[in-house]
């Protein structure tokens, strides 16, 4: 088979496009119905299990998937991050997303700003319908399932580190040579992944958010990282410097 060379767009998810946090988005208009406890839960802990009981707490409460989708139908999505993936697509470059939410949200929020068919692959939390008929998301690795086991600061029911080498793994195994990959993240569960990142890569890495502020807390951990360091605060950066690194 004739080796193919492939260039990557992979992201935390476009949140990093979004000013407010999806779920502080979602859940604020429900504060008075829910309470600030639930609030809590659902936002700060990262636990997914407890997002999935505040999810249940919402629906218990006479909100309806609908209402659910609706709410994440009004998140503002960035036009220039929108732009990035409409020219990759174009580019016919693999855009890869890897997040801490679920499907159900993040298909929401592709599928009305248009870009579903711009992805290539998205890996996440599942969501799915229980016997009752309420929205649930379970953990993408199960408590059941042997653990990552990861060092670094990932989640525990994901490590994005382990999903990147499984990507970059199944394209060799097709014939692929991975040339570029360009990785835009937020969190701290992002460290892990540009660990895996070479010279040739590049990591756009937004700031005064959880990795900027990790990578100031723990600076010789910015030495295991050998991409090239993109920070951004505003999407404008993103969209400008993306093109002219896949032309290149």
């Amino acid at each position: 088979m004739q080796a193919i060379s492939v260039y990557f767009f992979l992201s935390f998810f476009f949140f990093s496009s979004v000013r407010l946090s999806f779920e502080l988005w979602l859940v604020l208009p429900f504060l008075i119905s829910i309470g600030i406890k639930c609030i809590y839960i659902y936002i700060y802990v990262v636990n997914i299990l407890y997002r999935d009981h505040a999810l249940c707490k919402l629906q218990e409460e006479g909100f309806t998937r609908e209402d659910i989708a609706n709410k994440l139908k009004t998140i503002p999505f960035s036009i220039e991050m929108r732009n990035v993936v409409l020219d990759l697509k174009q580019r016919n470059v693999p855009i890869i997303l890897m997040s801490d939410a679920n499907t159900f949200y993040i298909e929401t929020i592709l599928q009305a700003y248009g870009v579903r068919d711009c992805i290539t692959e998205i890996i996440t939390n599942p969501s799915y319908t229980d016997e009752q008929g309420r929205l649930r998301v379970r953990r993408h690795i199960l408590t059941t399932d042997q653990q990552h086991q990861c060092q670094n600061p990932c989640s525990l029911n994901i490590c994005k580190g382990q999903e990147l080498d499984q990507v970059i793994h199944r394209y060799q195994q097709q014939g692929h040579i991975v040339e570029k990959i360009a990785y835009t993240g937020d969190g701290k569960n992002d460290f892990c992944p540009a660990t895996r990142l070479r010279q040739t890569d590049t990591f756009f890495i937004r700031k005064e958010k959880g990795l900027d502020r990790y990578l100031d807390l723990v600076p010789e951990q910015k030495l295991r990282l050998q991409s090239q360091l993109v920070y951004w605060l505003k999407p404008e950066t993103v969209w400008e410097s993306m093109p002219k690194y896949f032309s290149l």
